[in-house]
């Protein structure tokens, strides 16, 4: 596994690129959702943190702002995320792992 989670990382953010900027056609969201949620994966493993965490805020993704604060010893924003109200949408709250 030795440099596994690096490259699949890349390919997964290559892939997502492409799609977004239109160069792959016939991408469903169900794909593009599985590319993030893999991205997302090997970036846990690599213990990237900080990206994860720009990543959830940008995307407005509770749960891992709340994982990354916590793994990163980020305790302001921590608790400025745990006094905002919770998502309504429920998709966006996993009940576990």
């Amino acid at each position: 596994q030795f440099g596994g989670w690096a490259k699949a990382q890349e390919i997964f953010l290559a892939a997502m690129t492409k799609s977004q900027s239109g160069l792959l056609s016939n991408v469903t969201k169900a794909e593009q959702a599985v590319w993030e949620e893999q991205w997302v994966h090997c970036a846990k493993q690599l213990n990237q943190w900080e990206a994860l965490s720009a990543y959830a805020r940008d995307i407005g993704q509770f749960d891992l702002q709340l994982e990354a604060f916590w793994k990163t010893d980020d305790w302001n924003s921590l608790r400025e995320v745990l006094h905002d109200p919770m998502p309504s949408d429920a998709s966006q709250t996993k009940m576990y792992d």
